[in-house]
């Protein structure tokens, strides 16, 4: 504790003797403030920038099923898949609730219970790099997979197209009625 505390005074000390350092590391302090400020907004722009639309969703996954399947079956594969919609988006918002209660001149409740109720549900709006106010995304919700079409070699084989389907199915979260794989009918 007693090293602790003469370090700690040498250098108040010196310091003290060099003001010049106080300069510098208020500077420094200055740097990184204004960093902090820029550092998140090239972060934001990178994450608006993965924004991905549903052909793009649908042409990633046909993609990825693909190698997978050519690395089961061993030759050419073409995959379909066919989406129930489009992404989804979900935007924050405010709400704000009004309830009046009618009174009497007396300051009673009348007896009916009159009583008005009202909601406004606005967006919450940003700006993004641009300037152009947009509203603020929470999350975007991808659409489910309607079905799912493979053309492989092997595919008529009732085993290879099984194999094919358990792979489809599991890596996809989606039921066999989903998924049609067939061989190929020309060569």
């Amino acid at each position: 504790m007693d090293e602790q505390r003469n370090v700690l005074s040498k250098v108040t000390d010196y310091i003290r003797s060099n003001p010049k350092i106080l300069i510098i590391i208020g500077l420094v302090g200055i740097a990184l403030i204004f960093l902090s400020s820029v550092i998140p907004k090239k972060q934001q722009a990178t994450a608006q920038n993965a924004d991905i639309t549903a052909d793009q969703y649908a042409r990633l996954i046909e993609q990825q099923l693909s190698d997978t399947v050519e690395q089961i079956v061993g030759g050419k594969v073409k995959v379909l898949v066919t989406l129930s919609s489009g992404v989804e988006y979900v935007y924050a918002s405010e709400i704000k609730e009004d309830s009046d209660k009618l009174e009497d001149s007396a300051g009673n409740e009348k007896s009916k219970q009159q009583q008005k109720d009202s909601s406004e549900k606005k967006f919450v709006i940003i700006n993004d790099e641009s300037g152009k106010e947009i509203p603020l995304t929470i999350t975007e919700i991808m659409p489910q997979i309607k079905g799912v079409v493979v053309v492989c070699s092997g595919g008529e084989n009732e085993a290879v197209s099984g194999v094919v389907t358990k792979a489809i199915t599991t890596a996809l979260d989606i039921p066999e009625s989903r998924v049609w794989v067939t061989g190929t009918l020309s060569n």
